[in-house]
């Protein structure tokens, strides 16, 4: 069980194991004890603590400022935290943190707790972790690293077709510690610690100590009322942010009961605790309820709508596979378009499992599935990682801005080596003055409004999006986005509305001219009454909007078996 780093998934790069050090031990606290010794010792016995006191005191600062900028750089990035606050450790049961780096374009590394059920002796039984989501299993027997949870995805159709669902508690209960519940709910941070994030970005960092330079200075009213604006405008930004969220998360599916076959009978539960390996009866909802999770369809076809997973408009067949042969092993890649129903997606016709027929039947009469995958491991929960940890977070600083400060910062320096070296010729001139003056030249370069006014701007755009209904989690993605000059989208159907009219058709006169469809030939409305994919369900016409729109445009209706 010695490992160091592992890859583990297409999602994983690398998992590194480290133990937290004490914090005395950590590298902003620990080295600084000995820094202030030296120098308290070196202000009372060496140049004299009353003879040099701004000399002590500049130094003395100069420190405090490096040990907040180290402490800070724990924020700023996961690997510099590990190295500051973390040693390595090569035992997998001694660690007590996992650092985890993800592949490119998934994310930013995260330290996270290592979690371990231990046994009566003492002894970590189980050791795993949580990362975007996700549980990753320590595999103590065979490969000797962290692996995903392993789902029921590959199994053959006969342990599919002869599954009874779980006949006791105690299988329940060892299903739900393995997978966990089906719960695809994304929690928005809590206000202090989206605030916490804003507050200690090299920019609000930059401002703060800027104005404590001010007040040093004499600027109190100037310093004090530039802090309290600029801590209005991130709590407004960190509010907004928070309320798109909370949208954002409302718009998610409710859980609803379901039928699940347990203990050798059918029972209602709510969807959020369905486990893999549940037998579920699925159907057409009453309402807008969707399918809670991936399943594989055992007994009884039915239609679905994949729209909102996919953008396909058109309505995708479903067939079960109680006819395939019992050897077949289930293939994700190759079976889940026609035997797989996922997450989100919306059941719109099934076929009731015939009565009298051999084998598990749903008491409400819907389609029998076996559940496949729960919560964030469905394709809608891939979905929804994507969305949330593909990026990374972005702030107000870009790389033009840091390369106009540098390019600034060089005559800052300039100007300052000037004032210091000619401030240094007059030895009645105050040291303490003529330090803070140079700092204040170099701090100059950054304009002190710089930061509340992308505040402001970003804030108004942000509430001008939320009435046109726009919701956006990265608020200062909102510049980027006024970048913009092109945007492409794949199709019109998957983007625009339903009510689509057909203005004509083109290319009948041999030229591009578009002909009223009045005046089209015979065989062309044949060809667009007979030539799609459109189903008549009950009442409703489901199917492609261009489709629905051309067969209205030539005023034929669909019904069962015909058109007229």
């Amino acid at each position: 069980h010695r490992c160091m780093i592992m890859a583990v998934s297409e999602d994983v790069e690398s998992i590194s194991l480290h133990v937290k050090r004490p914090l005395w031990l950590h590298f902003y606290i620990a080295p600084f004890l000995f820094i202030y010794g030296v120098w308290l010792y070196g202000a009372i016995v060496w140049i004299g603590f009353d003879e040099q006191r701004e000399a002590a005191l500049i130094s003395l600062a100069v420190v405090g400022v490096l040990q907040l900028l180290v402490s800070l750089s724990c924020f700023w990035s996961v690997h510099v935290n590990c190295a500051f606050t973390c040693s390595k450790e090569s035992d997998v049961y001694k660690a007590t943190h996992a650092k985890v780096v993800p592949t490119l374009n998934n994310g930013f590394p995260e330290l996270v707790p290592l979690k371990k059920l231990l046994t009566e002796d003492g002894t970590a039984d189980e050791i795993w972790f949580i990362f975007q989501k996700m549980k990753y299993l320590y595999d103590a027997d065979e490969k000797k690293q962290f692996r995903p949870v392993e789902f029921p995805v590959d199994q053959s159709m006969g342990f599919y077709q002869s599954w009874k669902g779980y006949q006791s508690e105690e299988e329940l209960k060892q299903a739900e510690k393995k997978f966990g519940k089906n719960r695809l709910q994304i929690e928005p941070p809590d206000f202090w610690t989206l605030f916490s994030e804003r507050a200690t970005a090299p920019f609000f960092v930059f401002q703060v100590f800027c104005v404590g330079l001010w007040c040093l200075d004499e600027y109190w009213y100037y310093s004090i009322f530039t802090l309290a604006m600029l801590v209005v405008f991130e709590c407004t930004l960190v509010k907004q942010q928070q309320r798109n969220l909370s949208i954002i998360r409302d718009m998610g599916s409710k859980p609803y009961p379901i039928m699940v076959y347990r203990d050798r009978k059918w029972r209602s539960v709510q969807t959020d605790d369905l486990v893999p390996g549940d037998l579920v009866s699925i159907g057409r909802p009453k309402e807008d309820d969707v399918v809670p999770c991936d399943v594989l369809l055992l007994r009884g076809p039915c239609i679905v709508d994949e729209s909102m997973l996919t953008g396909e408009s058109v309505p995708q067949m479903k067939e079960p596979v109680d006819t395939l042969p019992a050897s077949d092993v289930l293939d994700l890649d190759r079976d889940m378009k026609l035997h797989v129903l996922f997450g989100g997606t919306k059941v719109v016709q099934h076929t009731p499992v015939p009565k009298g027929s051999d084998g598990i039947r749903p008491s409400d009469n819907g389609c029998l599935a076996y559940v496949l995958r729960t919560g964030f491991n469905t394709s809608q929960g891939k979905l929804l990682r994507t969305i949330i940890f593909s990026v990374k977070r972005v702030t107000a600083n870009n790389l033009e801005s840091f390369a106009f400060i540098l390019f600034l910062l060089v005559f800052a320096i300039m100007s300052a080596s000037y004032v210091w070296i000619k401030g240094t010729e007059n030895p009645e001139r105050n040291r303490y003055k003529l330090f803070l003056e140079c700092t204040l030249i170099l701090t100059s370069v950054v304009p002190p409004e710089l930061p509340i006014e992308l505040s402001l701007a970003v804030n108004t755009s942000l509430m001008a999006l939320v009435k046109l209904g726009i919701f956006c989690t990265e608020p200062f993605r909102i510049p980027f986005a006024g970048k913009l000059d092109v945007c492409c989208f794949d199709k019109t159907g998957t983007l625009t509305s339903d009510n689509l009219v057909v203005r004509g058709i083109a290319g009948l006169g041999g030229d591009c001219e578009l002909t009223p469809v009045s005046d089209v030939p015979n065989d062309s409305v044949l060809v667009l009454a007979a030539c799609h994919s459109l189903v008549q369900m009950d009442d409703a016409l489901v199917g492609d909007p261009l489709e629905k729109a051309a067969l209205k445009s030539i005023d034929w209706s669909l019904s069962r078996g015909c058109c007229c």
